[in-house]
């Protein structure tokens, strides 16, 4: 009986699917289709000399720098599902700048993995709290959430306020 949801069938089909990695697009296309990661994915999974892996996110607009590496909360989440649903150690995490073909390449120490998850849950708290403000733009196209979304909902008019106020306006 697995106790962790399948945990360790996944952590196994994620060692097969890796083991050997060094054609890239081709590895990583078939990872995805058979684990069907359905949080946070990257674009590519190496294994490093070390046995570490590395997780790779290419970018086709602008070119990322080594601070939004360094600063990227995608990549630390990256590197927290690799941990947490499969194991795994994370060695490198990266943008992969398409334009100019260079890769920026980063690190995150455990203190960082646990800030990063801190920030999850407070924005999570405040999600569930309803303490969110959506920001639209032309993400919102693309987003699972967008019929759920308070943005996009119509606000009714309130009559009741509105009859008040004329009321009080017209006894002065």
């Amino acid at each position: 009986d697995d106790q962790d949801g399948g945990g360790d069938q996944k952590r196994r089909r994620a060692q097969r699917c890796l083991k050997g990695l060094r054609r890239p697009l081709e590895a990583a296309e078939q990872c995805r289709r058979r684990m069907q990661l359905r949080t946070q994915r990257g674009d590519r999974i190496d294994r490093l000399a070390d046995g570490s892996i590395g997780i790779v996110d290419y970018k086709t607009g602008k070119a990322r720098s080594q601070e939004d590496a360094d600063e990227s909360l995608q990549l630390s989440i990256y590197a927290m599902a690799a941990q947490q649903k499969w194991g795994y150690r994370v060695g490198e995490l990266a943008f992969h700048n398409l334009e100019g073909n260079v890769a920026v390449v980063s690190k995150r120490a455990e203190f960082q993995l646990e800030e990063a998850r801190e920030r999850v849950r407070a924005v999570a708290r405040g999600i569930a709290e309803g303490n969110f403000k959506p920001k639209p733009d032309f993400h919102c196209t693309f987003c699972a959430f967008r019929g759920l979304c308070p943005a996009r909902e119509k606000q009714a008019p309130n009559i009741a306020i509105k009859v008040a106020a004329d009321a009080g306006n017209s006894r002065g």
